[in-house]
């Protein structure tokens, strides 16, 4: 029988109000990446149906671990507590991001940029670098803005943030008293709300953050600056030290004070050799931290203003019992030799504790190297956990020099890696780079330091391959005869 114009309305009547509806049978795994394509103005997407409705909770939770929560902000302080009492999307919240947004007194401050000179005596463009000020590259009502935000914006605890390293030493003053008190209290308030994440097993701290309410001013501030070719260099203040500093503390505090089991901790660490690091929170408060931490990430952080007050007393061995469960264990600006320019103090341990006694380190990852060669102590930490590691990352940079590593890797009896992962410098054109020949390894050196070698960006391993080439007698003839002619069209 022929299908009328009213039984096919008729038809796709019931196909879209039956509730077999597809979008609900998918299964919602495919949902949550759905929604977690989305943008972030687009929440209401989980009115649209059943199916986004009740998968829409692990998309949002992942997407709180991409926001950082500011300690000194009252509006974001109250929404990482309305998210620790929602009976549903607490459960789905496994981390959470950190940080002390401050704007310094010396942003934007003064900047370089370059300066064409056509008066040359031979018509050409020259080219200088010229420091220029504020008040030649922002209009009034810029920079007006950004006077009225450092006038006008409140901060929730504010005398808790006016503490610095200075204070300990310090006589017993009012100000100090209410600065530590009300440190205090945002512990505990950090304390109690995240010891409701059940989940939660990441904790990362991002230092140098502006206030979030300043970020639209700051991104017209960066516009302005571009328009003339002002390449932002981020001028250096204690002030800001000091906030990240007193952030982590308080963070370390409020993870003790609330049992809160870590797994992946994320922060700036202010010294850094191998097996050791120190931070300016007591070491029994880091100690309880690290009791359950399987994955370290270690970042550079500034304090050049308050280094003085960091000791040996503030120093921990990543031993077996301070970090009995350390697998993976990243160094981010790490120094590679103790004699070089960016020393580590002289206070910092530097022979190796016996294996028996280091965290069980499966991967270790170096990266932004400071320094041309590698010492011995470094070798003699790679010896102890060698019977645990497997993997190696490497940033070598353009100064390390990583053939001696390779040698050592290759010729160690207790170092067998299944991994080895080499990142150079980033290399515009590989026939044309500033790194040090002499410091490559063969070819066939490279690939026995491990059962898996890689080498990346692309342009680094095609640099290293033109280096291995073999160079032929015609070749060098080849070169010799473009030289000479060139220099007789000279």
């Amino acid at each position: 029988m022929p299908i009328t114009r009213k039984r096919v309305a008729k038809r796709k009547a019931v196909q879209i109000n039956t509730p077999e509806d597809p979008i609900v049978n998918l299964p919602c795994e495919i949902l949550t990446e759905i929604l977690s394509c989305l943008p972030d103005e687009s929440t209401e997407v989980r009115l649209v149906c059943r199916g986004f409705r009740n998968c829409a909770w692990p998309a949002f939770g992942s997407r709180i671990s991409r926001t950082k929560f500011d300690m000194r902000s009252i509006k974001s302080m109250d929404n990482l507590k309305a998210i620790s009492e929602h009976a549903v999307l607490v459960a789905h919240v496994t981390k959470l991001a950190f940080t002390v947004g401050h704007l310094s007194s010396l942003v934007p401050g003064t900047q370089e940029m370059l300066v064409y000179d056509s008066e040359d005596s031979d018509c050409k463009a020259s080219i200088q670098m010229t420091e220029v000020e504020p008040e030649e590259y922002l209009d009034a009502e810029l920079l007006g803005g950004v006077e009225c935000f450092r006038r006008h914006q409140t901060y929730w605890f504010a005398e808790a943030w006016r503490w610095c390293p200075c204070m300990d030493y310090m006589t017993d003053t009012l100000a100090v008293y209410a600065a530590k008190t009300q440190k205090q209290g945002v512990v505990n308030f950090l304390a109690e709300t995240l010891s409701k994440f059940d989940h939660l097993h990441s904790i990362e701290y991002r230092e140098l953050m502006y206030p979030e309410k300043f970020m639209p001013l700051w991104r017209e501030i960066m516009e302005a600056m571009n328009y003339i070719g002002i390449k932002f260099a981020r001028p250096y203040s204690p002030d800001e030290a000091a906030m990240d500093i007193n952030g982590i503390d308080i963070l370390l505090n409020a993870l003790v004070a609330g049992d809160v089991v870590v797994k992946d901790l994320s922060m700036g660490i202010p010294a850094m050799y191998c097996h050791s690091i120190a931070t300016y929170t007591d070491p029994t408060v880091l100690q309880k931290v690290l009791r359950n931490v399987e994955t370290l990430k270690a970042l550079p952080l500034l304090d050049a203003h308050f280094s003085h007050h960091l000791g040996k007393d503030f120093e921990l061995v990543l031993t077996s019992q301070n970090a009995p469960k350390l697998q993976e264990l990243t160094l981010v600006g790490w120094v590679a030799d103790p004699g070089s320019s960016h020393d580590i103090p002289s206070w910092m341990s530097r022979e190796t504790v016996p294996n028996s006694e280091l965290a069980p380190l499966r991967v270790l990852k170096l990266g932004h190297s400071h320094g041309k060669m590698i010492d011995h102590h470094f070798f003699d930490f790679l010896s102890a956990v060698g019977s645990t590691l497997r993997v190696l990352t490497v940033d070598i940079g353009f100064q390390l020099d990583w053939k001696q590593l390779i040698e050592f890797l290759v010729t160690s009896v207790v170092v067998s890696l299944d991994k080895l992962k080499i990142t150079g410098p980033k290399i515009s054109n590989p026939k044309n780079s500033p790194c040090d020949v002499r410091a490559v390894p063969p070819k066939e050196l490279l690939y026995q330091a491990a059962q898996d070698v890689v080498v990346a960006p692309k342009k680094f391993d095609e640099w290293l391959q033109s280096k291995w080439l073999p160079k032929t007698p015609a070749g060098r003839i080849k070169v010799t005869v473009k030289k000479r002619l060139k220099a007789r069209s000279k």
